[in-house]
């Protein structure tokens, strides 16, 4: 029984001592760096051997896209209006009235004027006259009369007048004519156009190009497109239409782009406008690693060292080389900028327990690349 009890007691010893030391072993490795395996002594090899990363500011395209939905067209439209009924007469005697009517459209396209003469004298004839023009001069009798008017004498102010001839030497009655069913009947174009604002402010004086990428939904005719009333497209354009512009077309502050549909034409979509500019973009390094409590705690910091490699200075300038952890910079070099071998040496003061960061960064404006960084602990 005695001995029994010494076995259990044996066992119960060396099972305690494995778990032990397996504690021993999962606190040291605890210590190691992300974005590496821990070796013996402690390195870690953080970027291969071959990448390269720049370090700098560094001019970058960069767009900003606008979206717009847009309904436009161009379309023939007929509007008839009723003036109803007129007593038109003059005579020498008797004075004269008369039927005036003005039409106002800027793209008047044909008109047409109808009435019935109910009655009349014909001492005289009647006159039809659009524009100062004379259409129809004859005594009419009674009936329906019908006049087409030449677009040549259509303007965007169009004036109708219609009016009885003197009765002359018949001076004991005027020339009368009575008018029912006055119509005037106007073609004429409905434009509707599409306006879209974009500002570059701030963007003007690197703008490279801009791009207008359209999805016609409706499409039909010819399409127009003018930014800041200069022409940039117009033509027949496809179901999907890209239509580029550069410089010379924008202007510092607000750009106005229209879309207009050509006679006869309509489009119903919606598009992307681009506007492509170059930035400044600051280029850095941040390598992270972690240093656990338990690795103070134990006293198991014993230095260590950043190593790198600047292969190519493009522009001249500083470097700077700092470690920050949870309480602040730990660690921090300043320098030139110049190709070679660059190796720091760290003490416990130079990193913190927690995260740390590597950060390699430029001064006054230097470029340059950097490869092979590898931090040891």
């Amino acid at each position: 029984m005695a001995g029994s009890m010494d076995n259990f007691t044996l066992f119960l010893l060396i099972g305690m001592g494995a778990l032990l030391v397996g504690l021993l072993a999962v606190t040291a490795l605890d210590s190691g760096f992300s974005g590496g395996t821990l070796e013996p002594g402690g390195r870690v090899v953080t970027s291969a051997t071959g990448e390269v990363f720049a370090v700098g500011p560094e001019d970058v395209d960069t767009f900003v896209p606008y979206h717009m939905d847009f309904n436009v067209s161009n379309l023939n439209s007929a509007a008839t209006r009723d003036l109803g009924s007129s007593r038109v007469f003059s005579g020498v005697l008797f004075g004269s009235d008369s039927l005036r009517y003005r039409i106002t459209s800027e793209k008047l396209e044909t008109m047409k004027i109808m009435f019935t003469v109910a009655k009349t004298n014909t001492y005289g004839a009647l006159v039809v006259r659009v524009n100062g023009k004379d259409i129809a001069r004859s005594a009419l009798p009674a009936g329906d009369y019908s006049f087409n008017i030449e677009k040549e004498l259509l303007a965007p102010e169009t004036d109708l007048e219609i009016f009885a001839e003197s009765s002359s030497w018949k001076i004991w009655a005027p020339t009368v004519y009575e008018l029912s069913s006055v119509r005037v009947e106007a073609n004429a174009f409905s434009e509707r156009s599409f306006v879209f604002k974009f500002d570059l402010t701030g963007k003007y004086e690197t703008f490279r190009r801009g791009k207008i990428n359209l999805n016609l939904l409706e499409n039909k005719g010819s399409l127009a497109m003018t930014l800041n009333g200069k022409e940039i497209y117009n033509d027949i354009p496809g179901n999907t239409q890209n239509v580029e512009f550069y410089g010379e077309s924008v202007k510092d502050g607000t750009n106005t782009l229209e879309f207009r549909a050509s006679p006869s034409s309509s489009f119903v979509g919606n598009g992307v406008l681009a506007v492509t500019y170059t930035a400044k973009q600051e280029n850095k390094i941040a390598q992270y690693f972690n240093v656990t409590n338990g690795t103070f705690g134990l006293g198991a910091f014993g230095g260590g060292s950043v190593r790198f490699d600047v292969v190519d200075v493009s522009k001249p300038g500083g470097m700077a080389v700092k470690i920050v952890g949870d309480k602040g910079t730990t660690f921090s070099s300043f320098e030139n900028a110049a190709a070679g071998l660059r190796n720091y040496q760290l003490n416990k003061t130079s990193v913190s327990p927690g995260r740390n960061t590597l950060l390699i960064e430029s001064v006054d404006g230097a470029v340059f690349t950097i490869r092979a960084i590898r931090i040891s602990v």
